[in-house]
């Protein structure tokens, strides 16, 4: 029975995340084609999760395994990318916690990091694409399909968002209301004031499929311009039901280990 659910699972997913008319990173021109490498391994690495990183269930704070490194010949350059990805994503879960926000996370101690995320930034208007093709060779979802890394880390990739497929794509554009008074109004709307977080203002919690991306884990956004007049983003229809929430502490379980690193890059490029 177990292997029937999960043969039905990667079916689906394989449905769900191939895009056959968009090329592959490495049909990018030739002077793009070692960063677009990097850039697809980094992201193999990335999708493998749980089987070179770890997560604390108390503190939710990420790491690697070293002996599945050695094991798997993950070293020099890849194995770095790997420590200083949890450590950052490990930066911003502390920073969301602060009245900085996640913006008070330092990007710039980690180098292989950053670079990632301008490749996955550069990348994300270009058409290019990691697909899913299990027998593949040089895609990030190879794994679960071959050697069974988790079926759930791999599906909260595909339906929550991540660095090669950011959902939602694009942020929603804001509207404009006046309003007797912007603080009750958001109250009554159920949103609750997030002064510290990315954009400030106020964030109303939004669940989209639970069972991927876990609880509270997307938002709606408003900001009170004076005290009649209020602007928000509303994501009601759309695929997620909101914006990656930046409350990662109050949010989850997490669709993949290194998820508050994913929600600091949305949000400093949508």
């Amino acid at each position: 029975m177990k292997v029937l659910i999960k043969s039905v699972v990667l079916t689906t997913l394989a449905s769900s995340l191939v895009v056959a008319a968009a090329p592959l990173l490495g049909d990018v021109g030739a002077s793009d084609s070692l960063q677009a490498k990097k850039f697809q391994r980094h992201s193999q690495l990335v999708a493998d999760n749980d089987t070179y990183m770890t997560i604390d269930k108390v503190t939710r704070r990420a790491g690697v395994n070293p002996s599945r490194l050695v094991e798997k010949s993950i070293v020099g350059e890849d194995a770095d990318f790997l420590k200083q990805l949890t450590g950052f994503s490990n930066d911003v879960l502390d920073a969301s916690k602060t009245k900085e926000g996640i913006d008070g996370a330092k990007l710039d101690k980690y180098p292989l990091v950053k670079d990632y995320f301008n490749q996955a930034t550069n990348l994300a208007g270009t058409g290019y694409s990691l697909s899913l093709h299990p027998s593949g060779q040089n895609n990030p979802f190879r794994s679960f399909a071959l050697i069974g890394s988790s079926v759930t880390e791999a599906l909260g990739m595909a339906d929550c968002g991540v660095f090669w497929a950011p959902k939602p794509s694009v942020a929603k554009s804001w509207i404009t209301y006046k309003v007797g008074s912007v603080d009750s109004t958001l109250k009554s709307w159920g949103y609750h004031s997030t002064p510290s977080l990315v954009g400030g203002g106020w964030t109303r919690t939004q669940t989209w499929h639970w069972w991927n991306c876990g609880y509270g884990t997307f938002r709606d956004h408003a900001l009170k311009m004076d005290n009649t007049t209020l602007k928000e983003q509303n994501y009601d229809g759309w695929s997620p039901r909101g914006e990656p929430n930046p409350e990662l502490y109050a949010s989850g379980p997490w669709p993949y280990t290194v998820w508050p690193a994913y929600v600091y890059w949305w949000h400093s490029t949508h």
